[in-house]
C-alpha cells in the first residue's frame, strides 16, 4: 500500500477554510447579538453553538469545493475529447 503524503500547502489551505468557517459563524453570532439586543457575554457563552455552526459551514464549503472540482474535471475531459 502506498504512503500518502499531506503537503504543507494542503494543510494551509484546509486551515484557511476552517478559519473562514469559524469567522463566518462568529460574524453570524455578532449579528444576532446586535439584532436581538443581547448581552455581549453571549459571544463566549454560545461558543459551543458557534463551533457547531462553523463545522456545518466547513462541510458546506467542502461539498461546494468538491462540486466545483468535479465540474472542472468533467469540463477538461469533455474538451480533451474534441
Amino acid at each position: 500500500m502506498k504512503d500518502t503524503i499531506i503537503t504543507a500547502s494542503f494543510k494551509k489551505r484546509e486551515l484557511f477554510f476552517l478559519a473562514l468557517s469559524l469567522v463566518l459563524a462568529m460574524l453570524f453570532n455578532v449579528y444576532s447579538i446586535f439584532k436581538f439586543s443581547q448581552n455581549w457575554k453571549e459571544l463566549y457563552t454560545s461558543l459551543g453553538v458557534v463551533l457547531i455552526v462553523a463545522a456545518i459551514f466547513y462541510v458546506i464549503l467542502l461539498l461546494l469545493r468538491l462540486l466545483v472540482a468535479g465540474i472542472i474535471k468533467l469540463f477538461k475531459l469533455v474538451t480533451r475529447r474534441k
